[in-house]
């Protein structure tokens, strides 16, 4: 059916997206437009985060991460419990930005494994990431008292329920899944309320706070009853332990000044041995990082 709507006389011309509180939505409400967006959007900011890897005096790696997150990763945890619980192919090429920005951030190879990757960096993979984010959410909904997302949720639920249609919402909107199990699981023990519980006291008791000196002290020094062994002891001991059939060697290395050279060292403590150098690192190859210098001339 062909249509044609104008304004005064301006021709308003259909478009296949809207965009409503900064989702794009699509007249099948698939969330195909959105994370689309969304994506485009994650490899523009995976530019940012190279160019100012790439420059000469270096970014520090948790600088990065936090850059990642305030314009990445804040991106796409919007409107996640919406469209980007359910998986496609959509979802696992967002997976693959954020993996290239966290390689990204810390310098990572492409062959260094994904889950050595999210636990130094601390991070959770994009679908452990929006559970999370949807639990908390329905969780805190679930303690104010007559919410009225609580009450569209348990029709949609409900109505899906009754005509057999649970297998679409697990295709299609996943959260209501989440949302039924936390309301099942963990209502009957959530303190509910009609407000916040930071109102539920008058101001004052919020700032009355009694002076430290009104508190009674004990009569002895408990750190008598129970010595702290030294933490350096410990380790002393236990290096001894460990290295006492070995040969040690300590390197280290990094650059001079700021110049081209890098300046590396190997010290053995058993042989009595010292060994000193500097190189330039614009001819050492690319794979041999400038802390991997002395092993490498150690080995020679």
């Amino acid at each position: 059916m062909n249509c044609s709507i104008s304004f005064q006389n301006q021709p308003i011309l259909p478009s296949p997206t809207v965009r409503f509180l900064g989702v794009l939505l699509d007249p099948r409400l698939s969330g195909q437009a959105h994370m689309s967006f969304i994506i485009d959007k994650g490899r523009r900011t995976l530019q940012i985060i190279q160019a100012l890897r790439g420059t000469w005096w270096g970014a520090h790696p948790h600088m990065l991460l936090t850059i990642y997150r305030a314009l990445l990763r804040a991106s796409i945890e919007y409107s996640s419990h919406i469209f980007s619980l359910t998986q496609n192919s959509l979802s696992r090429a967002l997976q693959i930005v954020q993996n290239q920005a966290l390689r990204l951030c810390f310098g990572y190879r492409i062959s260094t494994p994904l889950n050595v990757i999210y636990v130094e960096t601390v991070e959770l993979t994009l679908s452990f990431r929006f559970r999370l984010l949807t639990s908390r959410y329905f969780l805190k909904i679930s303690s104010v008292r007559n919410h009225i997302v609580i009450d569209k949720l348990h029709l949609l639920y409900d109505t899906a329920a009754e005509t057999n249609r649970t297998d679409y919402l697990h295709a299609h909107f996943p959260a209501a899944i989440i949302f039924n199990h936390i309301w099942t699981s963990y209502h009957s023990s959530i303190d509910c309320s009609f407000t916040l519980p930071n109102f539920r006291s008058s101001f004052r008791s919020t700032t009355i706070s009694s002076p430290y000196t009104s508190l009674s002290l004990p009569s002895v020094d408990l750190t008598n009853f129970f010595p702290i062994p030294p933490a350096q002891s410990f380790f002393n001991q236990e290096l001894q332990y460990l290295t006492s059939d070995s040969v040690l060697f300590y390197t280290d290395g990094s650059k001079v000044d700021h110049s081209s050279y890098v300046g590396a060292a190997v010290f053995s403590p058993q042989l009595e041995a010292e060994l000193s150098w500097s190189s330039d690192f614009r001819h050492t190859p690319r794979f041999f990082p400038r802390k991997h210098t002395p092993f490498i001339q150690l080995l020679l």
